[in-house]
């Protein structure tokens, strides 16, 4: 499977924090690729699902808060697709949860992960480096 690739032009933010998390998350879905590709990934699918978790607890919080306290545009609009985007990892934990821990399910996942992440970063999350004032995350962020 192609490699998700960081370009620092479409995809930086102009907040560190934010950006490190972003990366992550690429080097997440480019090991659930690997996975799939070895036949792996339906054995972690459960350790995919925790690390979404732990994801949309932590990333999605700060991302807002920072939109918000830079007076970002796009607030309103990345609060709504991080909502469709639990709704779409609620769909996904509740299908494992009732059996359904198929490579088909991994697949899907990494599908779902690859657009929307790609989609997500390049047409909300980069405008803010837009609105980037003299904050510091750490200050956007209490």
């Amino acid at each position: 499977m192609d490699k998700l690739l960081w370009d620092e032009e479409a995809y930086a933010t102009g907040f560190d924090t934010i950006d490190q998390q972003h990366k992550k998350l690429f080097e997440f879905i480019n090991e659930l690729g690997d996975n799939i590709e070895t036949e792996q990934a339906q054995e972690e699918i459960e350790a995919y699902l925790a690390f979404l978790n732990d994801y949309i607890k932590n990333h999605f919080g700060q991302e807002e808060n920072c939109m918000a306290a830079n007076h970002c545009p796009f607030a309103q609009k990345n609060c709504d697709a991080h909502n469709k985007f639990i709704r779409a990892y609620e769909n996904f934990t509740d299908r494992f949860r009732s059996g359904d821990g198929s490579m088909d399910l991994a697949v899907e996942l990494h599908t779902m992960l690859r657009n929307w992440t790609v989609h997500h970063i390049c047409r909300i999350d980069s405008h803010m480096r837009e609105c980037y004032t003299d904050w510091t995350f750490a200050d956007a962020a209490s």
